[in-house]
Parts: structure tokens; sequence; C-alpha cells
């Protein structure tokens, strides 16, 4: 157990190590910084009026079944969105339609419409360099569900705006700063496997093995208390040598003769401790306990002075 104890301890003990150091960092890092809204500003008001929009009544018998319709805003133009299937999270699949509501007429987020959703949301001094499509829980975004556009600006802290592919929706901002958060914050859940989340398999594992680890080195810890506390009561035997007096701690159901053999002492003993032989004979302090064996090969004035068989002397 001590070894398995040892390897689990340096396992979780690495991870608790990279735990400390991402939470000293969140701990003291400006949570300004790192959200990656340096370029982000808020969406205008609405320059379009409610009377320019189309009656969404016909649309809602087009496009049935539609479990709710909302008026949205997408870079200064309204739009309808007609949800065929209700979500509990807008990051979750969405099954929608999205209308013009002035025209009436069905649009999808192509190109130019992520590039003026995510310009509308930008303050900063660069300009669109690239944009490209993500696929559903990409690497950046590990938790959408739905396919989104990527508009990359040239700017010095690398700014990214994520469009939703199916609505429209500005997903958010990223930057240099938020994606070294993001990566303190994949070590701090450990979240190697990207699911963008803390409750996942790994994470699972890692519980285990520290409650395994804690009740590990409970039981070794309550062993080596047991065992100082066996060391504590031992039993002290003085045992009478040509060389003089000589002191042996002896562990509960430690025999003399195991005691002799572990401090280098000779000893004569043909039956190894079975107590047939009689061999292994030494002298105690008189009044030491007096077993069967001894009374059978030692004699009453023998027994009166002490001498005793090793292997029948036990600790307490």
């Amino acid at each position: 157990m001590m070894r398995w104890h040892k390897w689990a301890a340096l396992t979780v003990g690495l991870q608790m190590m990279v735990w400390i150091g991402t939470g000293l960092y969140f701990n003291l890092v400006d949570h300004q910084r790192i959200g990656g809204h340096q370029y982000h500003q808020q969406a205008a008001e609405p320059t379009w009026s409610l009377t320019q929009l189309v009656d969404p009544t016909p649309l809602l018998e087009q496009y049935a079944p539609v479990v709710r319709l909302t008026l949205v805003d997408r870079a200064g133009h309204p739009y309808y969105q007609l949800e065929h299937q209700r979500q509990l999270y807008r990051r979750q699949a969405q099954t929608l339609t999205l209308v013009d509501a002035i025209r009436g007429e069905v649009v999808t987020v192509d190109r130019a419409m992520a590039s003026a959703v995510a310009r509308a949301s930008y303050r900063g001094p660069g300009i669109v360099s690239e944009i490209t499509t993500l696929p559903p829980h990409s690497a950046e975004l590990p938790k959408e569900e739905n396919p989104a556009w990527r508009v990359a600006f040239t700017d010095d802290l690398a700014t990214v705006v994520f469009v939703e592919a199916r609505s429209g929706r500005l997903i958010g901002h990223q930057n240099r700063h938020s994606r070294e958060a993001a990566l303190m914050l994949k070590l701090h859940f450990m979240d190697y496997a990207n699911t963008g989340g803390f409750n996942h398999p790994l994470m699972w594992t890692f519980a285990l093995l520290s409650l395994a680890l804690s009740l590990s080195g409970l039981t070794l810890l309550i062993r080596r208390l047991r065992s100082n506390l066996s060391h504590w009561r031992a039993r002290r035997v003085t045992l009478h040598t040509p060389a003089g007096a000589l002191e042996l701690r002896l562990a509960p159901r430690q025999s003399v003769l195991e005691g002799m053999l572990r401090e280098g002492l000779a000893v004569r003993s043909e039956c190894g401790g079975g107590g047939s032989c009689g061999r292994c004979r030494i002298r105690l302090e008189p009044g030491s306990p007096i077993s069967a064996a001894e009374q059978r090969f030692l004699s009453q004035r023998h027994l009166e002075q002490g001498w005793r068989l090793a292997c029948q002397q036990y600790g307490d």
C-alpha cells in the first residue's frame, strides 16, 4: 500500500500544484483585462420602427410549428426569429428560421451578415482580416452546439468575434488576454479534453483518486500510530549475559528469541522457537512468567534463579 500511496500522492500532488498556481493566477489577475471586452461595444439603438415590420401571423402558419417568435436586431436590421424547438440555453443546438422582418423573406446568416454583426459590436482600431466557419464544439467554443462564424480583426490584441451561424446572434469576443485565461481555466479544471467545463470523467477520476489517497493515508497513519503505541507499550526485559546486563524491548507477541536475533545475539535453538528442544536457555530477572515448556525443561531451582527459554518469553 505504501508504494501505491506514494505514486498516487505524486500524481495528485502535481495536479494540486497546477490547481494552486492557476488559482493564484485568477486571484491576482485583473479580471477586466482577461474578459476579452477591450474592443467590445454595445449594439446601437435601432433606427427602424415597428410600422416598417410585416405582419408575422402568416409566417407562424407558413413555418409551423413555432414555439416562440422573437423580434431581434442584427447589425441594425430587424429579423423575426422563429424557434421550432424550445431550448433551455442559447448555446444548445437551435432549430429555427430567421426571417427579414421588413421584407418577410427567409435569410441565411452568410459571410457578409456575420461580418456586419461582428463589426457592429467592435470599436477597436482594426479591420476584418479573416472570416471562417467553426463547427459545433470547436476548440475555441467547446460549449457551443451550433456552427459559428469566426471573424478576426487586425488589432494589437488579436481580437476575434464569434457569430452564431443559425440566428446571427453575437456569441462573444476573444483576444490574447481572454485566451490566456481560457488556458489557465482549462488547467485549473483539468479540462484537457476541451469539454468546456469541469464535469468530465478525468475530474471524476481525479476526485476518486484523491479520496483513495486520503483513505490510504489515513490507514497508513493509523498503522503508524498503532506501531508507535505498541513500541511505547513494549515489554522491557533484562537479559543477563557474560558481558553484563542487556535490556531488550519486545513488541507485543514478540519473543525474547526474536528480540535477540534482531540484536544480533547468538542463541542456540534447534526447534526454531517451537519450545520443543529446550536449548534456548537465558537468564532473566526473577519473577518472569513461566510456561509449561519451561516447567518441563527447567528445574525448580533454575526457574527461581530466573532461567527461562527465550522462545517462551513474549512481549505484553
